[in-house]
Parts: structure tokens; C-alpha cells; sequence
């Protein structure tokens, strides 16, 4: 294994870099291939699963000789990185503890591994850690986690992946409303807000940005355009959270003008790997 400096980009277009230099994996069936044996890392991936993350459904006879020279090519692809492929039993592994640097170099693993700090800050009282935590994390995305990669096996790792960055930003919100001025909020809320339009944490960290920035009337239209929403597209109501919020804002509680910091206030739910 090479000791240059190495990185694998996820989140976002699939990119491998070694020295600086992008390294090209010649097609989606590499590319598919590295993408489940590194998320899955230090653990032997079957060769059904990649099968199924190839051809979905309808693997060709051919299949095994294919897979065999799919992990053959990338090996290749991989250039002072091809022993990052290990062959194991049935199977085949992703060697990241055996790599330089490991699962750092790694954006998804490195994501994860800051969402788990900012779980460990919070829990020692540390919010501003918890903060700088998931920022950093945040940070490491460039768009929609493999984005570029169709089928089946993939679109369900990259919505994982997708949803975790979403819960992670709730929990960003949830503590930067407690420390930021509420105004500066409002821009990338209502963002979130346009692009998760049935998405109940964003449409409550916008109402009550509003509300704590004085643009009540601003607050309660969020509210009303998230429930003609919900009545129109699916014929609900809206959940009991956000109309509770609603009747708040309504009855101007002061409550809600006091952050929620301090021993009663609720942690961020645990980060999921």
C-alpha cells in the first residue's frame, strides 16, 4: 500500500485521489464496486452482494467471471492502491485498517466518525464542540452521496448515507438556534425548507427562527403553506409537534425566546454508522 496521501470521495461524485492526482476507475461497474466494499470496510462483502449491486435482479450467466474482472480492473485502477482489495473467502474486503491513514481518508467514514464526536461533546456538556463537530462533518459533503451511480444496491447505500446527512443537520439547527442569532438562520432553513418540503424538523427550526428574528406573521404562513402541503399531497394534518408550535407562536409563549440549553435540554439522537 502506497504511503502517499490517498482520500476516497463519497459524498458526492465517487472520486479516488493519490499525490493530489484523481485516479480514473475506467466505468460505473468499478466505481459501483469500490463504493460497496469501502462502505462496508474491514468487512467481507459476498460476492452475491456485489452481483446484486451490478445487475440488481438480473445478473447475466456470466456473473461471477464478470465480477472477477470488475475487481481485477479496479485493482488495476487503483494503481499504488490496488492492495486495498483484498480477496477474503467468498468474498471480497475493503482494507482500510490496513491503509495509511485508514477510514480518515475515507469522507463517508470521516462524516460519520465527526457526527459520533459531536454525540461524545454533547453528552459532556460541551455544545460548542457538538457544534464544530457536525459542522466539520457537514463540510465534507459535495452533493448527493454517489451521486452519478444508478441501481438498485447503490440508490439504497446513497439514501442512507443522504439521510444522515439531513438528521445531522437538523441537529446542527437544533443547537445553532440556542447560540446563533436567529435571523442568520433563516436564509439556509427556508433553503431546506423549499428542497424537504414534508420534512417536520426543518419546517419547525424555520418557524421558530422566525419567531425569535420578530417576523411572527412570517412564522405562522410557514406553518399554514407545511399544512396545505400535507393536505394536498397525502390528505394529513400536520403532526401535533408542529401544531403545538404553532399555537405557541400564536399565544406569543416566551418560552420559545429562551434557548433550550442546560441539563433538561434533550441530546441529538445518536449517530448511526
Amino acid at each position: 500500500m502506497s504511503d502517499e496521501e490517498w482520500g476516497i470521495q463519497l459524498l458526492g461524485p465517487l472520486r479516488v485521489q493519490v499525490g493530489g492526482r484523481p485516479l480514473d476507475l475506467s466505468g460505473p461497474r468499478q466505481e459501483k464496486v469500490l463504493a460497496v466494499l469501502v462502505l462496508d470496510a474491514d468487512r467481507v462483502v459476498p460476492f452475491d452482494t456485489l452481483v446484486d449491486a451490478l445487475w440488481d435482479d438480473a445478473p447475466p450467466d456470466t456473473a461471477r467471471r464478470q465480477v472477477h474482472n470488475a475487481i481485477a480492473a479496479l485493482r488495476r485502477c487503483l494503481g499504488p492502491l490496488r492492495d486495498l482489495i483484498v480477496t477474503d473467502g467468498r468474498g471480497y474486503r475493503a482494507d482500510l485498517s490496513g491503509a495509511p491513514g485508514g477510514r480518515e481518508r475515507v469522507d463517508a467514514h470521516r462524516f460519520l466518525h465527526l457526527v459520533r464526536s459531536a454525540d461524545t461533546a454533547l453528552a459532556a456538556g460541551h455544545r460548542a464542540g457538538a457544534v464544530t463537530a457536525l459542522t466539520d462533518g457537514l463540510a465534507r459533503w459535495n452533493g448527493p452521496a454517489l451521486a452519478g451511480l444508478d441501481g438498485r444496491a447503490v440508490r439504497i447505500l446513497a439514501g442512507r448515507l443522504d439521510e444522515q446527512r439531513l438528521t445531522a443537520l437538523e441537529r446542527l439547527f437544533d443547537l445553532r438556534l440556542d447560540e446563533d442569532a436567529p435571523g442568520s438562520l433563516v436564509p439556509a432553513l427556508a433553503e431546506l425548507v423549499a428542497t424537504h418540503p414534508l420534512r417536520d424538523p426543518f419546517r419547525r427550526q424555520l418557524m421558530l427562527a422566525l419567531h425569535r428574528a420578530g417576523r411572527q406573521a412570517d412564522a405562522l404562513e410557514v406553518y399554514q403553506q407545511g399544512r396545505a402541503l400535507l393536505a394536498a399531497d397525502l390528505g394529513l394534518d400536520t403532526r401535533a409537534e408542529l401544531r403545538l408550535l404553532h399555537e405557541r407562536i400564536l399565544r406569543c409563549d416566551p418560552a420559545l425566546d429562551r434557548p433550550a440549553t442546560g441539563p433538561g435540554a434533550p441530546p441529538p439522537a445518536p449517530a448511526t454508522a
